[in-house]
């Protein structure tokens, strides 16, 4: 059974590159200092899920813009790693809003929080380290959530950046992941629903 079950994940990601879409993350507010190692981040986390991603600022967004997926993110707190907080805020790093059983494409990213918990680990890095840390530990936050809207799945994965709960090696380790179960998960078509009328709505 498993070798079976482990084929038809391999044939998933052998799939990947015929049915890649598109996946836009708008952003309320710029990430100075952090932005390309953020992106760079994101980019290679999903990567392997069949998505290239475009990320762009929300209040520039225009209406011609077209987007096989899309995800609204509000970065919460300071998002710049200048200065470090001096006590950890208790609470989710990020959280995406659900109706009913359905993931909605809308996340807060709380870069305050994030920074808290990495902070110990940031004081006696130079400042351009610091802000690759810094931009390295946003990315994998965020990928977390877009994998709960990519695959329509508000339960967790056992490993890997999918998993419920994360530590700070997790966020600053040089390599970190999903694991292959999730990403079979994530591509193109699996976990897609109809935008609802609300979404059609509100534009966003």
């Amino acid at each position: 059974m498993s070798r079976r079950i482990l084929s038809l994940v391999a044939l998933c990601l052998a799939s990947v590159c015929a049915q890649a879409e598109t996946l836009a993350i708008y952003l309320d507010q710029p990430l100075p200092g952090v932005d390309a190692t953020f992106r760079d981040e994101l980019r290679t986390l999903l990567r392997s899920t069949g998505y290239t991603l475009e990320i762009r600022n929300y209040h520039e967004r225009k209406a011609s813009e077209a987007f096989d997926r899309l995800m609204v993110v509000r970065l919460k707190g300071v998002c710049s790693a200048e200065s470090l907080p001096s006590s950890h805020r208790p609470g989710p790093l990020a959280s995406t809003q659900v109706q009913g059983n359905r993931v909605l494409p809308f996340a807060d990213l709380y870069c305050d929080r994030t920074l808290a918990t990495i902070s110990g680990w940031l004081q006696n890095e130079p400042a351009a380290r610091r802000n690759m840390l810094f931009g390295k530990a946003l990315a994998r936050v965020l990928a977390h959530e877009a994998y709960h809207f990519l695959a329509q799945e508000v339960g967790h994965a056992a490993n890997g950046v999918a998993k419920s709960c994360f530590h700070t090696r997790d966020l600053l380790a040089d390599t970190f992941t999903f694991d292959n179960n999730t990403i079979a998960r994530m591509l193109p078509g699996v976990g897609e629903l109809a935008p609802t009328e609300t979404e059609e709505a509100s534009g966003r």
